[in-house]
């Protein structure tokens, strides 16, 4: 990771310390134009927070425990309606809108009344459009004494209680273990830090020929109608094996390739900054190899703030000149 700049440093350190409730430290000496360097925790000792000041941080932590993992893949996914459970209706004559009973994003019964239709042919009784199924009006196109003719659709309704999550990836050998029933999880910019689940129901026969991307859809349960036709976000698949071992929250991982570390709080409020080794990764969770112990708590919230915390300056090593004063007199 880049340095940040000598301002961009004293602004983040004014800003911790203000959180913190402290004075600020000096950033640098005279003469000297670069601050702490990153990783102060690392190189003095643990972090110790009053506990308003992990209050002002937000810190929260996660117990790491053993689970079981399967590596994933990660997919751009949109949530859709099923294209078997929408309804577009309209009247099989020419006439005129006489009544609506229903509005756009109302949750209809299989059944229920949606529009009156007064047909142009005179004489002919008024008729009465009703819901197919169990359903959401997704679009109203109707108005009080609006003309129509046999193809003009009046009404959409879909069924929501189950929606299809659309993954679009470029080739990727992963995708080739991919099959029908493969479970997956989604995550969505709309609900963050939640995730939902479900499994593959079905698959594109072919890639894309001119953007060479593969198409897959999960079928996800949708119990109070939250998730909405278009929400976007991320489908991670499984595609490897599944391994038990020491699991944490991907988000609790910090540093770059080689120095990654996260945050583990050994007592209340003092946290140690540990480095780790990953192994499988899935979806939002990733094992463990070394560095945290099953029931060790991590910083999940707050950690990239946290590693900006001066750390408690380390017990320093006697000296030699210490080492005589301190020695027993007539003590060889």
């Amino acid at each position: 990771m880049p340095s940040p700049s000598p301002v961009l440093a004293l602004i983040r350190h004014l800003l911790l310390c203000a959180a913190l409730g402290s004075a600020p430290p000096l950033l640098a000496h005279v003469g000297h134009d670069h601050g702490p360097k990153v990783g102060g925790a690392a190189a003095t000792g643990p972090v110790v927070l009053s506990p308003q000041a992990r209050l002002n941080l937000g810190l929260e932590t996660v117990e790491a425990d053993i689970a079981t993992l399967r590596r994933t893949t990660a997919l751009l996914t949109r949530i859709q309606v099923i294209p078997e459970k929408v309804a577009r209706l309209s009247a099989r004559f020419d006439g005129q809108v006489g009544e609506i009973y229903v509005r756009l994003g109302q949750t209809v019964r299989a059944g229920e009344p949606l529009l009156k239709l007064v047909p142009k042919t005179i004489d002919t009784p008024a008729v009465v459009l009703r819901a197919p199924w169990e359903g959401v009006i997704m679009a109203q196109h109707a108005a009080n004494g609006l003309p129509f003719t046999a193809e003009t659709v009046l009404v959409e309704i879909a069924d929501l209680r189950q929606v299809l999550a659309r993954g679009v990836a470029y080739e990727n050998a992963d995708l080739a273990a991919v099959r029908e029933g493969t479970p997956v999880t989604v995550q969505l910019d709309f609900f963050r830090g939640e995730s939902f689940t479900g499994r593959i129901e079905r698959i594109a026969p072919a890639l894309d020929a001119e953007t060479r991307t593969f198409e897959l859809y999960a079928l996800l349960d949708n119990p109070g109608i939250r998730l909405k036709p278009n929400l976007q976000g991320t489908l991670f698949v499984g595609v490897g094996e599944e391994v038990s071992g020491i699991a944490i929250p991907l988000r609790a991982v910090l540093g770059s390739m080689g120095n990654l570390f996260v945050f583990v709080e050994t007592e209340p409020n003092t946290f140690e900054r540990r480095g780790v080794t990953l192994g499988v990764t899935a979806a939002d969770r990733v094992e463990i190899v070394e560095g945290v112990l099953p029931g060790e708590k991590v910083v999940v919230r707050g950690n990239y703030q946290l590693q900006f915390v001066p750390g408690k300056p380390a017990a320093p090593e006697p000296n030699a000149a210490t080492a005589e004063s301190a020695r027993p007199a007539g003590k060889p």
